[in-house]
């Protein structure tokens, strides 16, 4: 194998991890320029790689709340019993922009009155 080989193999390898990177975290379905208030019951919380995800019911139907990663969630003060099935939240996101039940989680106020940003 030739130092020229070795050069652009490590390039394509460096090169392509940023793209896979930012592809995978993309906010494009998000309108971030929106915001919207959800308020009901969780019915489902996930606190799992590679986002949370919090289900809502409300009088107008369910809607699921994408959030950011644990680990980064982790250093804003979320932790896995942060939010829990059964409690009345009221949310703040950022619309779907094809319109739906859904969003990509601002904040959430838990029942204590605690806001937990995302």
């Amino acid at each position: 194998m030739t130092r020229r080989s070795i050069f652009w193999g490590l390039v394509a390898v460096i090169g392509g991890v940023p793209a896979a990177a930012v592809a995978h975290h993309s906010a494009a379905p998000y309108d971030l320029t929106k915001s919207l208030g959800v308020a009901g019951t969780v019915s489902t919380f996930r606190y799992t790689n590679p986002h949370i995800m919090i289900v809502v019911e409300t009088p107008g139907g369910r809607w699921d709340i994408e959030g950011g990663s644990p680990n980064q969630l982790s250093r804003r003060g979320w932790t896995r019993d942060a939010v829990k099935v059964g409690d009345k939240v009221e949310i703040t996101a950022h619309p779907l922009r094809v319109g739906g039940n859904g969003g990509f989680l601002a904040t959430i106020k838990l029942p204590d009155g605690h806001v937990l940003e995302n």
